[in-house]
């Protein structure tokens, strides 16, 4: 049971406190341009100065930052399950 309450303590956790621990442990998540013009962005993960850009191509508009978003939550959640 304990294991569910915690689930739901981090879904619950505002998503500022999430990123700021992110940040704190050196893991930032962002936007890169695809296309010179800004249209299409790619995400770029950053951990510790090693950067990753992912394969999948958004538009510049609120799916990507929802993503990414996501996948600070996922990153947390990982990190954070004691």
């Amino acid at each position: 049971m304990k294991t569910a309450k915690k689930t739901t303590e981090i879904t619950e956790m505002p998503i500022h406190k999430i990123r700021s621990w992110c940040w704190e442990h050196g893991i930032s998540i962002y936007p890169v341009p695809y296309v010179s013009n800004g249209s299409r962005l790619k995400i770029c993960l950053n951990k510790k100065g090693k950067e990753t850009i992912g394969k999948d191509i958004y538009d510049n508009g609120q799916a990507i930052y929802d993503k990414i978003n996501e996948m600070y939550r996922t990153i947390y959640e990982k990190n954070n399950q004691n």
